[in-house]
This record gives C-alpha cells, sequence and structure tokens, in this order.
C-alpha cells in the first residue's frame, strides 16, 4: 500500500486563505514591522488551525546573521589545523542558523604583527565573534590590547592567555592531566625501579611545562624516579638527532612520553636502534606516524587531545554567548583520551 503523506502547509496557503500577500504573512510570522498586532493574531491563529510548520529555512530567514571570524597560524598543523577543522565541522552544523565564518591564516613568525594585521582586518568587517589560536610569543599585549578595545567576544582556541576584557575565554586541552596519564600507562606497564623520559617541544612553553609538572608528578606518586626530560624544540627534524642524544647518555631507559607531535623522529631511531619492544611508548595525537606506530608495535599508547571536540566546543559557547547573552566560564579544559591499538580508529 503506497503511503501518502498529507500535504505541507506553506506560507502561500496561510496568504491564500487570508487573502495577504506572502510578505506580510512572513512578517506576521517573524514579528517584523509594519504588521499590526491585530493583524499578526490573525495570521498565527489560521496557522494554529491550518497545521502550519515552518522549515528549518524559513525559519533561518527571519534571523539576523552571524558573522565570525576564524584566525590561526600555519604552524603545528596536526595540533592547530585540527582545531579549526572541528570547528569548520559545527559551523556548518549551525548554517540553518544564519551562522557564517571567515577563516584566515597566519604565516609561522616570532612577530604578532601578520597576526595584528589580520585581526585589525576582521574587526573593520564588523564581525560578531572571533575564534583565533596563537603561538607567537612577541606582540601578545598588543593583540590583546586591540581585542579588549574592539568589544567583540573571542576565544583563544588551543592555549591559554590571560585577559581581562569581558567577551574573552578559552578552551584548550587539560595538559596535566595528558601528562599524568601517560605516566599512568608506562607505570602499569614497567617496574617501579626502570629509568623513563619525556620528550618536549620546549619546557617554557606553558602547555608543555604542565605536561612535564603532571607526568613527572604521577611517576613519583607511583614510586618510579623522576623523568629524564629532552627538549625537540617542535622541529621533527631534531627529534631524531635528540633521541638519539638521551639514549647514548642513557642507554637504559625503558619507557618514554613523546609530549609533542614530533613522534616521526623519534619512533624511527628506535626501530633503526634496535630497540622497538624494549621501550614502551607513549605519544600524543592520532597523527600518520602515531597510527604506523600502532601497525610496527613501537607505540603502546596515544593520548589524544581532540583537538577537533576543541574546536566544536569552542564554537558552541560563542553561538551561544551571541544568541542569548549566556557567558561562558573563562576556561574549560578539555580532558584527553587514552588510544590503544583497540580504539585507536575511533578517537572521539
Amino acid at each position: 500500500m503506497k503511503i501518502i503523506s498529507p500535504k505541507r502547509i506553506t506560507i502561500t496557503d496561510l496568504a491564500r486563505e487570508l487573502s495577504l500577500s506572502v510578505c506580510t504573512i512572513h512578517k506576521a510570522l517573524t514579528g517584523k514591522p509594519p504588521i499590526t498586532e491585530a493583524t499578526r493574531q490573525r495570521v498565527l491563529e489560521v496557522a494554529r488551525k491550518l497545521g502550519y510548520r515552518p522549515s528549518a529555512a524559513a525559519r533561518s530567514m527571519g534571523r539576523p546573521v552571524i558573522r565570525l571570524a576564524a584566525i590561526y597560524p600555519t604552524a603545528w598543523p596536526s595540533h592547530t589545523q585540527a582545531l579549526f577543522d572541528g570547528a569548520r565541522e559545527r559551523l556548518a552544523e549551525l548554517s540553518d542558523y544564519r551562522v557564517e565564518a571567515t577563516f584566515r591564516t597566519v604565516p609561522n613568525s616570532k612577530s604578532g604583527k601578520p597576526f595584528l594585521k589580520v585581526l585589525r582586518q576582521v574587526i573593520r568587517d564588523s564581525v560578531h565573534g572571533i575564534l583565533f589560536a596563537l603561538i607567537c610569543e612577541r606582540d601578545r599585549e598588543s593583540i590583546l590590547e586591540v581585542l579588549a578595545e574592539s568589544g567583540i567576544p573571542h576565544c583563544a582556541l588551543g592555549h591559554s592567555m590571560e585577559s581581562d576584557a569581558p567577551g574573552f575565554f578559552y578552551v584548550w586541552q587539560d595538559c596535566r592531566l595528558c601528562g599524568k596519564l601517560a605516566a599512568e600507562v608506562l607505570a602499569f606497564a614497567l617496574p617501579q625501579e626502570v629509568e623513563t623520559a619525556i620528550f618536549i617541544g620546549r619546557r617554557d612553553i606553558p602547555d608543555h611545562g604542565m605536561k612535564i609538572e603532571g607526568f613527572h608528578g604521577e611517576l613519583v606518586a607511583h614510586g618510579m624516579k623522576p623523568p629524564w626530560i629532552a627538549e625537540a624544540l617542535d622541529d621533527p627534524q631534531m627529534a631524531y638527532p635528540v633521541a638519539r642524544k638521551l639514549f647514548e647518555e642513557h642507554w637504559d631507559i625503558r619507557g618514554i612520553y613523546v609530549g609533542t607531535e614530533n613522534a616521526k623522529g623519534i619512533l624511527r631511531f628506535l626501530e633503526e636502534s634496535g630497540r622497538r619492544g624494549k621501550v614502551k611508548v607513549v605519544v600524543t595525537g592520532i597523527s600518520e606516524p602515531v597510527a604506523e606506530g600502532f601497525q610496527k608495535e613501537i607505540v603502546h599508547a596515544s593520548i589524544h587531545q581532540r583537538q577537533c571536540f576543541q574546536g566544536k566546543l569552542a564554537v558552541d559557547f560563542l553561538f551561544k554567548l551571541l544568541e542569548t547573552g549566556e557567558k561562558p566560564v573563562k576556561e574549560t579544559l578539555v580532558a584527553p583520551r587514552v588510544l590503544f591499538r583497540g580504539n585507536f580508529s575511533n578517537p572521539e
């Protein structure tokens, strides 16, 4: 038996029933002037009687456009690109709500001047909200000052920043918990007396320092020795020689945590030096080198910082702030996930 769906009532049907124009019906349904209250009530009453239900597209027609800007560096694509890929996904889901966004990248630079240039451009474009990631050390105060003076709500994504601006908040990974989880995995897999190490970008970078702090504290809490610390300066080319130097000086290391995305060079060193299977390895992220490390059974576990989820969450908070005025908490920490071979294909 063929089931025939009842005809959907449209604005055109309402206009015909009430002998009014489609434009008048639309204004009455969306509360726009110059429709009188009496006409609006008459339209709403007939709409209820006929069972009119606006489509998502029709609902969005009466909404003002919310215009956002996203600014992020081309550095660390496995981290920053993933953050803003998550933001793109959530914005696509909000398209029915007339949310639009412009994505702008800035070149890698120790100076904040390229970022400032783009920032001033999007402010002149009268956007309603700004998402950004910032890695440069210089000109940070100037950047925050420009953001605060703009009065535009803004969210720092993937890192923390200090600002007293009323519309400022940030979403990032729980770095201390990343370090603690890596230490727990190694403490479970290794005897207490063995040597361990953490490979990090730079210990003076706040999130890297927090990972060291969490890793060190949790190992000691499990009765293990404090870890050796090696800085690879977030340079994949340096990761291999840094690993070689550390193992030459401390040949008896049996567990390592790669607290940055520089797994490729370190894993290659372990394989070429004959240490595959002899060193328990916890890495960061879900990059191709990490996936290959799992396949080759070099990697024991990975700490996934859920960058895509961070991006989605930041958009949710910013949209809610602009839509309802509800302010998010200043800092939101996203808990990481521990991935093993069994759940690596489903990281979120």
